[in-house]
């Protein structure tokens, strides 16, 4: 058995243990869609079936066999390392959705209002606490300027201003008015969603009905045997977190 015909039963041996790159992304690829590899593995089998046709009809030529054979060997072991990288890319798809998920959940289930903003206060999402406060469903919440539920609307666009400006989380006293419902004085806190980005911002509203509510209950508001003293009042200035 000559050198050629060695090399090519080597490099040929994956797709005639059943291990082609074919088989090996349909196994590991979880995703739905269209597997590339599948129609690239047809065409490098189609580019093997012609290239063995040329050496039977043709003179015999080691060079250019060797040279086919580099070629198609190259070909399978690109096509393999697609397909280790496409399960890496499946995996980490998988988890950012568990991630976002795993958000999702805690966000709607938090028991604090909360409204997530983009830079210009336009309102992307809502939890279930604030769509109770804002007397709004989450879903028509969407998309709403944040400040439209507030009196004094230069206090909230003085907040807004100073977002990228104060160090978070940036907090004020301002007038929210519910829709159909009396305005009430909230304590507002505003930290960015992640710490590298300032596009998507969380607004955390503490009415003070609900700040109140602790010291009607002995054990409610304590920490380690301590009450937890209510933020303080004050206009509705802009002040950085001390």
């Amino acid at each position: 058995m000559d050198n050629g015909t060695t090399r090519r039963m080597r490099h040929t041996a994956p797709a005639e243990n059943g291990n082609s790159p074919e088989v090996h992304a349909q196994e590991t690829s979880r995703a739905p869609s269209i597997d590339p590899c599948r129609r690239w593995t047809r065409d490098i089998a189609d580019l093997r079936t012609r290239a063995a046709r040329t050496k039977r009809h043709s003179v015999s030529d080691s060079g250019l066999e060797d040279l086919l054979t580099d070629a198609l060997a190259a070909c399978d072991s690109l096509l393999f390392e697609l397909a280790g990288a496409r399960l890496e890319l499946d995996r980490s798809v998988s988890s950012a959705k568990d991630d976002a998920a795993d958000w999702s959940f805690l966000f709607d289930r938090m028991p604090v209002a909360c409204v997530a903003t983009d830079a210009n206060g336009v309102i992307t999402n809502a939890n279930r606490s604030a769509a109770l406060l804002l007397n709004l469903s989450a879903k028509n919440l969407g998309y709403r300027m944040l400040m439209h539920f507030f009196d004094g609307r230069d206090s909230f666009s003085q907040l807004l201003q100073s977002l990228t400006v104060e160090l978070p989380p940036v907090r004020a006293s301002l007038s929210l008015r519910p829709r159909e419902r009396a305005s009430v004085g909230t304590d507002v806190i505003v930290v960015p969603r992640t710490p590298g980005d300032l596009t998507i911002w969380l607004w955390f509203l503490v009415p003070a009905t609900r700040r109140q509510q602790p010291e009607e209950s002995h054990t409610a508001g304590a920490v380690n045997g301590r009450r937890v003293p209510p933020l303080a009042e004050g206009p509705a200035d802009v002040s950085k977190a001390s």
